[in-house]
This record gives C-alpha cells, sequence and structure tokens, in this order.
C-alpha cells in the first residue's frame, strides 16, 4: 500500500474508508518500538499514528471507519498490554477520540448501528441495534479477522484457516446468504481490503 524509505517496514490489516468529500482514506497498522499501532493516511504518502489513549505495549489491529455524523467513527481490537491481556472490540468518534470499549474479541467491527465480533473460533456475533444472531462457518477451525466491504456494509471479509490449516478469504453477504472466495494472484487474499 506504501512505499518506506525503510524497506524492512511493513503495514498489515489495511482499510479503505471515504472522507466527507468522497476521497480514499487509508486505514491500516504498522509497529512502534515492536508494537502493532493503527495509522491513516488521506494521500498514501503522508502517515498520521492515531493514538487510542491505550497502553503503548498493547497490539491495535484490524481498523475500520466510516465517515458518519461529520466525523469519524473508527473501530479496531486492541489488547495483549502487561497491564490487561484481554483483546476487546473498541470504537472511538474522531481521529482523537478515545477509545471505547465495546466487547470482548478477537475479531470484528463497529459499523453504526452494527457490531460484529468474535472470539478465536468459528463464529461470530452480528448485533443490529441490540438484536442478536449467531453466524457459525463449520468448514473453518479459526476466524483470524472479520471487516467488511465500505461501499456494501451486508458484504462481510471473512479470512480464517479451515480444519487442515488452509488459509481462506471469503465475502459474505449478509441479507443475499452468499459466499464468494477471495484470491489474488491464485493466493488466499489475506485480510485483505477492498476500494471500489
Amino acid at each position: 500500500m506504501f512505499e518506506f524509505a525503510d524497506t524492512s517496514e511493513y503495514t498489515h490489516m489495511p482499510f479503505v474508508a471515504y472522507s466527507k468529500t468522497g476521497e480514499a482514506t487509508y486505514f491500516f497498522c504498522k509497529q512502534v518500538q515492536g508494537f502493532w499501532k493503527i495509522f491513516y493516511s488521506i494521500d498514501g504518502t503522508t502517515i498520521h499514528q492515531i493514538h487510542t489513549g491505550l497502553a503503548e505495549d498493547a497490539t491495535e489491529c484490524s481498523p475500520t471507519a466510516e465517515w458518519d455524523n461529520n466525523n469519524w467513527c473508527i473501530s479496531f481490537i486492541a489488547g495483549g498490554a502487561e497491564s490487561d491481556r484481554t483483546f476487546k472490540l473498541y470504537k472511538m468518534i474522531g481521529l482523537d477520540g478515545k477509545a471505547e470499549p465495546l466487547a470482548k474479541a478477537d475479531y470484528g467491527y463497529y459499523w453504526n448501528p452494527r457490531t460484529v465480533y468474535g472470539l478465536r473460533s468459528n463464529s461470530f456475533i452480528v448485533s443490529d441495534n441490540g438484536a442478536e444472531t449467531k453466524y457459525t462457518i463449520p468448514e473453518a477451525e479459526y476466524i483470524y479477522r472479520l471487516s467488511y466491504i465500505p461501499e456494501d456494509p451486508n458484504q462481510l471479509l471473512i479470512t480464517g484457516q479451515n480444519k487442515d490449516g488452509d488459509l481462506f478469504t471469503w465475502i459474505y453477504h449478509l441479507m443475499q446468504h452468499t459466499i464468494h472466495v477471495v484470491v489474488a494472484d491464485a493466493l488466499t487474499a489475506y485480510k485483505c481490503c477492498f476500494f471500489k
């Protein structure tokens, strides 16, 4: 996604959202002193860390974002700090907002008014305005990341591992109940994102 002068630097778990003017804004993770943290970029060149207020040794991952009510609504998974090892789904209102825990979770996201989350397993909960539905993927052993396609939040992007140890990424449509396999160059598109 980005080109760094230091070629040993990596990003992961990308998400592309649209600003109030319709411009692409990139959200992703990058390491800071050995810990993954959330960043964003408007132009794909200049990057800014989102300071969540969580412990410096906490891992922050799997960001999603949407422009809502004249502000960014950001969600992410974080945990693993020495002071609190529990991973949770968080949301923040604004790029400098306060991280608010929503649920104990290893993967998931918040998209107003929907909360999607799960623990390291093959199932997840979709809560729409408080009405909860549990989904299970029998073929899966674990789900590693669960996000959505910004143009249609009913299309979930699910990356996981099946019981044979093979990775998969699927698009699951919540309303149509359809599944599509996502590959890039004949390989599973691991923890990918979609843009337009």
